[in-house]
């Protein structure tokens, strides 16, 4: 059948073929529920709370819930009975904490925007107000940091000889605010920074490894051009690299 993809279709899809994972439902407790045990993991960075009881549904359940320390230290915690609703709300705070785990994980690869972040944690099962609120954790206490991040994302690309244009939009495309985006773009071109990004030079320099000469044809020059522009060159750009190598001038 054709049409919209339903939200509960798109969140059963993905496993190990990289679709989105269905967010787990958050445990609803209703009586005669004890924390039996609170104990360190991780070498302390984070603590494991065991929770026993009965559920809405009807059964007797025992979790181990992880939290972060400050999450343990805001609660109050202590073994012995507790309320229903406090045995539901550390249920949640479990979740966030695991997905700030996994937060930590992902970042352990490589630099992510907090919109990517987010998108990676639904990805992996957590809903989305629990990725966000991993997200903004991990950027409160300065493991996200958007404005570094995008900058060197964008170092990545004037390496790779890509135009601002191109640089721009990759950043756009891994999610990086608008902010933090102009921030890296006018890094790349900080006249006051010595190893500022010329993007006239590396035009030119893309023009000879693939040319070595601007092509006399009208085609092929038209070719070149519309290459470069892909690469994300503005055409003043090109014309001034393409003047640059036809003259013979370094950068």
């Amino acid at each position: 059948m054709g049409g919209r993809t339903s939200k509960t279709s798109k969140a059963k899809a993905a496993g190990a073929d990289g679709t989105p994972k269905t967010a787990p439902t958050p445990t609803v407790w209703v009586d005669d529920t004890v924390i039996t045990g609170i104990e360190p993991a991780l070498s302390g960075e984070y603590l494991l709370v065991t929770l026993e009881g009965n559920t809405a549904g009807g059964q007797r359940l025992r979790q181990r819930i992880p939290l972060t320390a400050e999450q343990y230290a805001g609660m109050g915690l202590s073994v012995g009975p507790v309320p229903a609703e406090e045995a539901t709300r550390l249920t949640e705070a479990g979740q966030l904490c695991r997905a700030i785990r996994k937060g930590m994980e992902l970042l352990g690869y490589g630099d992510l925007s907090v919109r990517r972040m987010v998108w990676k944690l639904t990805v992996r099962g957590a809903d989305r107000e629990t990725a966000a609120g991993a997200a903004a954790y991990l950027k409160e206490k300065g493991f996200l940091r958007e404005e570094s991040a995008a900058e060197r994302r964008a170092e990545q690309g004037a390496r790779k000889l890509w135009g601002p244009r191109r640089i721009r939009q990759d950043l756009m495309g891994q999610g990086y605010e608008e902010a933090a985006v102009q921030a890296a773009m006018e890094a790349l071109s900080d006249p006051e920074n010595p190893e500022a990004t010329d993007y006239i030079a590396n035009c030119a320099t893309l023009i000879r490894k693939k040319y070595g000469q601007v092509p006399a044809d009208r085609q092929e020059r038209q070719r070149m051009i519309a290459g470069l522009t892909r690469l994300g060159y503005t055409y003043e750009q090109i014309r001034e690299a393409a003047r640059m190598v036809s003259e013979g001038d370094e950068p």
